[in-house]
This record gives C-alpha cells, sequence and structure tokens, in this order.
C-alpha cells in the first residue's frame, strides 16, 4: 500500500509534496523492521514452551514470561 501510494504522489518527478506522508512512512517502516523480529522471537518462544519436555514451574514461569513479553514489546520497540 505504502508503496502504491508512493509511485502515485512521485510518479512524474522527485519533488517533495507529502512531508507529514514521508514521516509516517518512515515511522511504519522502523516500527516493522523491529517489530516483525520481535513478534517472531515471541511466536518462538510460545512454540519453544510447548514442545518443552520439562514440567516448568508455573506461578515462576508465568511471571518470567511476561516480564519478557513487556521488555520485547514495550523496552525494545521503543528503543529502535
Amino acid at each position: 500500500m505504502i508503496g502504491g501510494i508512493n509511485a502515485a504522489a512521485w510518479s512524474d518527478n522527485t519533488d517533495v509534496k507529502l512531508v507529514v506522508w514521508c514521516g509516517i512512512t518512515t515511522k511504519i517502516y522502523v516500527g516493522f523492521s523491529a517489530g516483525v523480529p520481535a513478534a517472531s522471537m515471541c511466536n518462538l518462544r510460545v512454540l519453544e514452551r510447548v514442545n518443552a519436555r520439562r514440567r516448568p514451574d508455573k506461578s515462576l514461569d508465568t511471571r518470567r514470561e511476561r516480564m519478557v513479553e513487556v521488555f520485547l514489546c514495550i523496552i525494545f520497540l521503543s528503543s529502535s
């Protein structure tokens, strides 16, 4: 979608017409480049937990997992 709008806006020249659009797309690309690996890592952690043959301590494990997910979602993404 971003590529289509960019093609329509700058089809005939390279003059900057949509300064706000440039800022929005930059933020989307930066968030996407950090968000996709973080989301993949969270999914892989859940799959590992499902496939693990050991029996984890439920209360401590749940709290630790939530802390890691908060770190990945909030702190990791806000630092990029």
